[in-house]
């Protein structure tokens, strides 16, 4: 992938990553032992929260979906960022689409919304939207190597993908309850998170590729955990086995890491 693709990929899936991860800060704890949190902290979390997911709405596709790449379609005036010499135009690679979706779906969710509820009727609407279009874009297949598949295998980094729209449908079926909507759909999403599990280890690109990835298995093992609280017609003990896989001793070179990651796997 060329190098201002990836960089404004990267761009589109920070930002929504970023918002997904936000509510956390809300019960902002003191920074030092004895140091109070500033007066109206909260209240200016929640407000930029509002603001950030008003722009999610306001740039949600028709479909249901959000575009990592053509999300300007949906711009009044086209957005921009403060230094293009330096981020380019922030549109980031097309079929990362699902994965970019999951992410934004994250950021309502964290900040207290499901598809049937929520302080704010819109977010809950674009939840709904959202729900569809995942769905909508699952593989079904009597092939045990993509039914469940949240997209395309177009490129190689499909998982990625698809990893993270499990852990925002697996949280919405938390959240939410339903069952009827969600059940089979995360079910089904979950299984093929379980098969392309390198045996014993982690995940990289495809199923059970042999080597294992940071990022990838960090992905998935965020949405085995939250899929764990689901209530499956899935025994629990391959979703604990498979969690307790990636905590075994694995050779260093069995992992690949990006570049720049001095890290070496020790089990932890």
């Amino acid at each position: 992938m060329p190098e201002r693709s990836r960089r404004g990929t990267r761009i589109a899936v920070c930002a929504a990553l970023a918002l997904a991860l936000l509510f956390c800060l809300v019960p902002a704890a003191p920074t030092s032992a004895g140091a109070a949190v500033e007066p109206g902290t909260s209240k200016r979390i929640d407000k930029a929260t509002f603001w950030a997911l008003d722009w999610l709405r306001r740039h949600q596709s028709p479909d249901g979906s959000w575009k990592a790449r053509d999300f300007t379609a949906m711009c009044r005036t086209t957005c921009a960022n403060d230094d293009p010499a330096r981020y380019g135009d922030g549109r980031g690679n097309a079929e990362h689409d699902v994965g970019v979706t999951g992410l934004a779906m994250l950021a309502y969710t964290g900040f207290g919304h499901t598809h049937k509820a929520g302080a704010y009727p819109e977010f809950a609407e674009c939840l709904e939207k959202a729900r569809k279009y995942l769905a909508g874009v699952q593989v079904k297949s009597r092939d045990p190597n993509s039914n469940g598949r949240f997209g395309s295998t177009r490129h190689e980094q499909w998982i990625y993908d698809h990893a993270i729209a499990t852990a925002a449908m697996a949280e919405l079926l938390v959240m939410s309850g339903d069952r009827e909507a969600l059940q089979q759909v995360v079910t089904d999403a979950v299984l093929l998170c379980l098969r392309a599990q390198n045996p014993g280890s982690g995940w990289k690109y495809g199923i059970q590729p042999g080597k294992s990835d940071t990022s990838v298995t960090a992905w998935m093992v965020i949405a085995l955990k939250t899929a764990g609280n689901c209530r499956l017609d899935i025994p629990k003990e391959r979703i604990e086995s498979a969690l307790k896989g990636r905590q075994r001793l694995v050779p260093a070179r069995d992992f690949d890491f990006e570049r720049g990651d001095r890290l070496r796997s020790h089990g932890r």
